[in-house]
This record gives C-alpha cells, sequence and structure tokens, in this order.
C-alpha cells in the first residue's frame, strides 16, 4: 500500500487555508446530535427546561469543538507524512482531543469519518491514526468506524480497516475479520494471514 508517507522528525505547522472545509456546514455536522441517550439515570427527575439546557449546552459544545478541530485535524492528514509504526501527527492530535474530552472527540470523530467516508486520503488518515490507539480508548467509535473500511470501495481503505483490527489483536478482531471476503486476491491473502497470526498470538 502506498502511503505516500514517511516520518519525519519536525513537526510541521498545519495549514488550514488548504483544508477544504466548506462541506462542514452546521447542517452536516451538527444537525441531530443529541445526548439523551447518554443522560445518567439520575437527570430523568430533572424538569424538561432542565433537560432542554443541558442538551443545548452540549450541543454548542459540540459545535464549538467541530468548528475549532475539524479543519486542523484535516491539514494535518494532507500535510502529514505518514509510516506505519511510528505516531503521526494525526495520531497525536486525535490522542490529545480524547484526553480533554473523550465523548465530544469520539462523536466528533464519528460524524466527521462518515461526512468524509467518499473521501479516501482522509477518511485513510483517521484509520492510519485510530488503528494505533488502545482498544479500549477508542471503543466503540473506532472499531465502528474500522467495520465500515472494510467495506469501502477503496481497496486501501479496506486495508486500513483491517490493519486497525490487526493492529487491536483481540478476539473481537477475530470475529469481524472471519467473516470479511474479497475478490482481490492480494488482500484476501492478507486478510488470512492476519487472522492466522491473531489466533496464534491468542493461544
Amino acid at each position: 500500500m502506498n502511503d505516500n508517507v514517511s516520518i519525519s522528525g519536525e513537526e510541521k505547522t498545519p495549514n488550514l487555508e488548504k483544508a477544504n472545509i466548506s462541506k462542514f456546514s452546521d447542517e452536516i455536522l451538527f444537525t441531530n446530535f443529541t445526548v439523551d441517550s447518554y443522560l445518567d439515570d439520575s437527570l430523568s427527575t430533572l424538569s424538561n427546561s432542565s433537560l432542554e439546557d443541558i442538551q443545548e449546552n452540549n450541543k454548542r459544545i459540540f459545535r464549538e469543538f467541530s468548528l475549532k478541530e475539524t479543519p486542523k485535524l484535516i491539514a494535518i492528514i494532507e500535510e502529514q507524512e505518514f509510516e506505519y509504526g511510528f505516531e503521526s501527527p494525526a495520531e497525536r492530535f486525535i490522542k490529545e482531543k480524547l484526553r480533554v474530552n473523550s465523548f465530544v472527540a469520539k462523536e466528533w470523530l464519528n460524524k466527521l469519518f462518515l461526512q468524509m467516508f467518499d473521501n479516501a486520503h482522509i477518511i485513510i488518515g483517521i484509520l492510519q491514526a485510530i488503528s494505533h490507539l488502545n482498544y479500549s480508548e477508542i471503543f466503540p467509535t473506532g472499531q465502528t468506524m474500522a467495520l465500515a473500511a472494510l467495506s469501502h470501495k477503496n481497496a486501501e481503505v479496506r486495508e486500513c480497516g483491517i490493519r486497525a483490527f490487526e493492529s487491536w489483536c483481540n478476539y473481537e478482531s477475530l470475529k469481524v475479520l472471519k467473516t470479511v471476503h474479497y475478490p482481490e486476491k492480494w488482500l484476501q491473502d492478507y486478510v488470512n494471514q492476519v487472522i492466522k497470526d491473531i489466533e496464534e498470538e491468542l493461544q
């Protein structure tokens, strides 16, 4: 796979002017963002107006987070040099966002991944980054994105999805990869080898 990348020791400052963020309108990124399913049971005693206030506040937080961080991540992915086995600028960026606010960062990544699903370069950059994160650190958002990648029309995206499950190397990864079948012999051979390696690792 040609990732168009190699790692360098210098940290680049992302060029935000080069990041194509014209797609990131309020309607696309922020519609239907709710936190109802995440509210603690104790909030059930609050009034409807209080719950609405909480939800509106979370919408505002998510909106501000997305508007600020989306162009930065896209610029980083577009400019970064990547090599498997090394920490990429995108990985460092995502780790920091998860540290600051894990829930909002995962929701943001998931929506960005869906919105950019037709842009193989961007979602490959996201997949490469999350594949280096601990399984629990990015669960369940990262696993959902990797699963979606396995059925992408772009073979490189599918390969990145496989690499993510290979990196996590657990029974869940094994279960997913055993359901995968590709017409491309090289890709199916890779899946079969990853399955074999995981099985040996888990023995």
